[in-house]
Order: structure tokens, then C-alpha cells, then sequence
């Protein structure tokens, strides 16, 4: 009977979750334009994480631009994100990252690319988890590794290589 619940311990043990939810404001210029919401689930060898963001920048009409991210690591590693993009709430583009081998197949809008860096830390994984001793983060939203730079405690910035613009988390 002892073994039998030790086993069933263990079982539940080495399935547990753990999650984390956040509600974050986005900022341009220190002008307050968008939400977004954060959900981590984790176990001991697997995270999964959403996102979904919506900004409204004003410019000579009002233009609405949201994004919806699952993220899946496995082992620490990214097996497979995807991200949608919607313009005023019609899809505008979508990003797949899919881990095959040794390589990452990354797909935008179907133009295909192939990553052969390891992806560890992403750009998701920000909201939860500081960048320690990460020189670069993988973006999902953009399908290219971007450089970290820690700014002072607990303010992190990435340069998109793409565009040259900056963004700050803290």
C-alpha cells in the first residue's frame, strides 16, 4: 500500500503546474496606447506561453494593432511559436518558428528561413524571467534573435536588428 501511494505522489508530483499570469501597459513616449496579457504555464520539463496584446496609435485616423503569441519549450528549448498580427482587426501577417533537428524553420507570411542557433530564451519569456547572462533573446514576433542589453536592475533593452528600434522591459 506504501508503494502504491509514493508512486501516485510521484506521479502527481512530476505533473504539477505552475502558472503565472500578467496584465502589463504599453508605453510610447511615456503616453499610455495598449495592453498587454501574459500566461505562463510550466511544468518540470515543458512551458507554454500566450500572449495577446492590443495598441491603438493615433495618428490621422486611429489604427489598432493587435497580436496573438503561443510559445512551446520543451527541455528548455522552443519547439514551436506562432504568432498572428491583425491591423485593425483583419489578419495582417503570420510568424511560425518550428524546431526540426537542429534547425529552426521560420516561416512569415509563407517567405521560409532557417535558424541554426539554438533558441533558449525568447522574447516572450521577458514578462516572467530576467535575462541573465543572455547577450541576445529570440523574437517570436519577428523571427530574429535581438540583442539584450541590461540598462540597470531589472531594465533590460532590445535593439530589433531589423529597424534599429529599441525596446524597453522592465
Amino acid at each position: 500500500m506504501k508503494s502504491i501511494f509514493l508512486l501516485t505522489l510521484s506521479l502527481f508530483t512530476a505533473s504539477t503546474l505552475f502558472a503565472q499570469t500578467g496584465m502589463f501597459k504599453i508605453l510610447s513616449h511615456s503616453e499610455h496606447i495598449g495592453n498587454l496579457n501574459v500566461k505562463e504555464v510550466s511544468t518540470i520539463d515543458s512551458k507554454e506561453i500566450n500572449i495577446e496584446s492590443k495598441v491603438t496609435i493615433k495618428l490621422i485616423v486611429d489604427v489598432e494593432v493587435s497580436y496573438i503569441l503561443e510559445s512551446s519549450f520543451e527541455n528548455g528549448d522552443l519547439v514551436y511559436s506562432t504568432v498572428k498580427t491583425y491591423l485593425n482587426g483583419n489578419r495582417h501577417s503570420t510568424l511560425i518558428t518550428k524546431k526540426s533537428g537542429s534547425v529552426y524553420l521560420i516561416s512569415k507570411n509563407g517567405n521560409k528561413t532557417e535558424e541554426s542557433d539554438e533558441i533558449k530564451f525568447s522574447e516572450s519569456m521577458l514578462y516572467h524571467k530576467e535575462p541573465f547572462g543572455v547577450t541576445k533573446v529570440y523574437s517570436e514576433v519577428d523571427g530574429v534573435f535581438k540583442p539584450v542589453k541590461s540598462l540597470d536592475n531589472h531594465i533590460y533593452e532590445l535593439t530589433n536588428p531589423l529597424n534599429g528600434n529599441k525596446s524597453k522591459y522592465y
